[in-house]
């Protein structure tokens, strides 16, 4: 074992010199995951039911949806499908059946049976009715002849179908036992609704004669069981106390001594009734009034009185089935003969469509360092819940802010504490007043003094944690400051005069190596000068850059070799045709050549200094469209795309954002993404993902065990950064990094290494750094080689400890790191 160098000049060697020739190959593909569209149905959902695919097992509880269609959630789906409500994805249940579906049924068991007028059920034959068993439609026995209209479980297992009335055959009431059918009953009246009893007795409602009442169904008899109620049943369903619910020309409540009479429809039936979590009632049909009050499609009842819910679920299409969910939700499902149907849900404030992605454009997207990424824009609602113009994405779901903000979010930045910032134009955010912009400080938003007068468009953190906020407002914190300003973490300051007081706004902000601010926007003048549309400012005032651009800048980003590169609407840029981007090398600009763009409206920077842009590129034929372009310093590549909002406009791409998994993160206005659907966003995945993986302990010394952590990603083509902290005051940190591990300990090399310290990296290259308080930064630069990716290196920090003398006393260890290369 050699031994540790400790003399200088330092050993510095590159990750290629270590790997030399290696014959390692990596395919790094790029691959696009869309993330799913709105619910387009071409024709009526007709039931729906709350189904748990395996019980207590990992998959989440579901909505089954079902009715006449064959797409559904921008899927192809014969009939029947599934939606997952806390991502909005939705899924088929195998081919589906051939004909519609009219009624749900699931087990305690968690088995899923479907009834209706198919013949068919995927690809075996079924009439009527037939179950899901995983993974295929199995028929129940010979099936039933006539539609099936309702259905109903009960825990022992049996299944209940009601069948429809016609002109020849009268209306059945039947049983599956799970081996064969029994015959209930035969009515000469419709048979409308079925619902289960805690007790599992199942009741039976319809179009019955006057003083028939309700029938209820124990396991041995059919028989009246409740005072009548109305001639007219079209839903039941039973509260959480077992009261029973019902709806018709009027609806009803019956406890367990006499019937409560809650509410008629003044212009049609209810055609659907469930209770809420909270035990309020909600019901649903064609009705425009309902209990007294204007109501479109749905009402709900608190106990005492009735309410609208918003405009309805649609705008004339009738309601027909209603599911409550767990967390307070109710979805709505619907349609009629004249329209193509429809599936909502009602998030306490509005009715959002229940679709993956967002309901409409994002302006915004930050990628966290905790993994999660941040959405601001118009949008009110993602994956069919309230998200009111704000959004956060973790593992476990979608995080939504209460009431959210009253106008657009136009920006976001993460502070150095991984602090969050928003910009935009509102006011307040979830009921707390906030002049345009707000800190989340991971429980509880806070404004930034007094904020802005008018919009924020951009937000750029320093290093030392304060924030330069650009957009359209004049004073900040109730002081002048025109469209710039800076929050130092306790008051605002303006950077000198910024724009001055004439027209104009800040869109974009970019920090330079040397701290120097740029800015780009709508505006032809900062400070008096010639500022056409793009300036800079050293910290004492403002200057241009050459000439400037003709026309709007929206994005800057800066490369790691310090040029600047504007994107935008403009065609020129010192005076050179530069459509759309163009580059500043701190003395001149320069078009990137190569393709025929326009209209670049965002900008990002991979790890290995490769640009993103999400531009319109014109097409031969005449037009353009949308798409995200790759530059590598020389020549352009297509990432993915078209971008669509419609097959006649294009949709763009309005924010980028890398996330530390190796995706990036896109977004705009765009609901396509090639032919797939993708509302508003996607991400474009890499093959060869980085990884950072804690092994091994470290040991003590000076009283701490060191800690090494990642400050950074191993990205190819970047620099790998990681810190060492808990190190001795007077210390030298010595970095190990290595091809592979090991376990010696530190005493068998050198005699002042502490005891129960080992080496636990091959000792392949060795950095030897200062310590300052306690911390060491290593830098390990990475070769932009693709073929690296997948390589696998290791990383360890052995502080070498030093007294007041000098004298050299001990050696400890701190944990290990295990890198994966990754490339983009």
């Amino acid at each position: 074992m050699p031994m540790f160098p400790f003399r200088s000049p330092v050993l510095c060697l590159t990750v290629a010199t270590i790997v030399g020739t290696s014959g390692l190959r990596a395919q790094c593909p790029l691959s696009w995951l869309p993330v799913g569209g709105a619910p387009s149905l071409d024709a009526n959902v007709r039931a729906s039911v709350r189904w748990d695919p395996d019980g207590s097992g990992p998959q989440p509880e579901v909505l089954v949806v079902a009715g006449d269609f064959t797409t559904i959630g921008s899927i192809a789906a014969a009939r029947i499908a599934t939606v997952d409500p806390a991502t909005g994805q939705w899924s088929a249940l195998g081919s589906g059946m051939d004909a519609p579906i009219y009624a749900l049924a699931v087990l305690p068991t968690g088995e899923l049976y479907a009834g209706g007028e198919f013949t068919s059920a995927g690809g075996n034959a079924a009439t009527g009715v037939a179950r899901w068993d995983g993974a295929n439609w199995q028929p129940l026995g010979a099936g039933i002849g006539n539609r099936v209209v309702a259905m109903a479980a009960r825990p022992n297992g049996e299944v209940l179908v009601a069948t429809q009335l016609t002109l020849t055959t009268p209306a059945r009431l039947e049983a599956w036992s799970g081996a064969s059918w029994q015959l209930l009953s035969q009515f000469n009246q419709e048979v409308r609704a079925l619902a289960t009893a805690p007790d599992g007795s199942v009741a039976v409602g319809g179009l019955f004669p006057a003083g028939s009442g309700l029938l209820r169904w124990n396991g041995t008899t059919l028989a009246p069981a409740w005072a009548p109620v109305v001639t007219n049943v079209n839903a039941l369903s039973f509260a959480a106390n077992g009261d029973l619910l019902a709806a018709g020309s009027v609806v009803a409540r019956l406890t367990t001594t006499s019937w409560q009479w809650l509410g008629a429809a003044s212009t049609a039936g209810a055609a659907a009734i469930v209770e809420l979590p909270n035990g309020d009632v909600v019901v649903g049909g064609g009705f425009s009034s309902f209990g007294g009050i204007t109501a479109q499609q749905a009402a709900r009842w608190n106990g005492s009185a009735w309410s609208a819910m918003g405009n309805g679920p649609s705008a004339t299409t009738p309601v027909i089935t209603l599911t409550a969910w767990p967390d307070g939700r109710v979805f709505a499902g619907g349609g009629d003969l004249t329209a193509a149907g429809f599936f909502a849900g009602w998030s306490g404030l509005e009715w959002h469509a229940v679709a993956a992605g967002f309901d409409a454009r994002v302006d915004a997207v930050l990628a966290a360092r905790d993994g999660s990424t941040w959405f601001g824009g118009s949008f009110r609602a993602v994956a069919g819940r309230a998200a009111n113009r704000l959004a956060r994405r973790t593992a476990a779901g979608w995080q939504t802010f209460g009431t959210g903000t009253n106008q657009g979010v136009l920006a976001i930045a993460e502070l150095p504490n991984g602090d969050i910032v928003i910009g935009g134009t509102f006011v307040s955010i979830d009921g707390t007043a906030a002049n345009r912009i707000a800190r989340w400080n991971g429980s509880t938003w806070q404004p930034l003094g007094t904020g802005l007068n008018a919009g924020v468009r951009a937000i750029e953190v320093l290093p030392d944690g304060s924030l330069i906020a650009g957009g359209d407002f004049t004073s900040a914190g109730g002081a002048p400051a025109f469209r710039i300003a800076r929050w130092d973490g306790s008051a605002w300051q303006a950077l000198g005069s910024g724009l001055g007081s004439g027209f104009g706004w800040i869109g974009a902000i970019a920090r330079m190596p040397n701290g120097d601010l740029v800015v780009g926007g709508n505006f032809t003048t900062a400070l008096g000068a010639p500022g056409n549309y793009i300036a800079r400012w050293d910290g004492l005032s403002w200057s241009p850059l050459g000439s400037g651009c003709n026309d709007l800048v929206s994005s800057l980003v800066v490369r790691p070799n310090g040029d600047l590169i504007a994107g935008g609407s403009y065609n020129t840029a010192g005076g050179l045709a530069t459509p759309g981007i163009a580059r500043w090398n701190g003395t001149s600009w320069s078009a990137l050549p190569g393709a025929a763009l326009n209209n670049c409206h965002d900008l990002q920077v991979l790890p290995d200094g490769d640009l993103t842009a999400g531009c319109f590129v014109n097409q031969p034929g005449g037009g353009f469209r949308s798409q995200l372009l790759r530059w590598d310093g020389s020549t352009w590549s297509v990432l993915g795309g078209p971008f669509a909002v419609s097959p006649i406009s294009q949709g763009r791409v309005f924010a980028q954002s890398l996330a530390a998994t190796g995706e990036l993160v896109v977004a705009g206005d765009f609901v396509t993404v090639g032919t797939s659907p993708s509302g508003h966003w996607t991400r474009l995945q890499t093959g060869c993902a980085p990884q950072v993986v804690a092994t091994g302990p470290g040991c003590s010394g000076g009283g701490l065990v060191p800690l090494l952590q990642a400050s950074a990603q191993p990205w190819l083509g970047s620099t790998f950064v990681a810190v060492g902290s808990n190190l001795p005051t007077l210390a030298l940190g010595v970095v190990i990094t290595g091809l592979s591990t090991t376990s010696v300990p530190v005493a068998a090399v050198l005699p002042q290494g502490l005891p129960g310290c080992n080496l636990l990296v091959s000792p392949d290259l060795i950095d030897v750094l200062l310590a300052a308080n306690g911390t060491v930064a290593t830098a390990l630069p990475l070769p932009d080689t693709v073929t690296l990716a997948g390589l696998v290196l290791h990383q360890q920090v052995a502080p070498f400890e030093f007294d007041a003398l000098g004298n050299f006393v001990s050696v400890s260890t701190s944990n290990a790191l295990q890198l994966t290369l990754g490339a983009f």
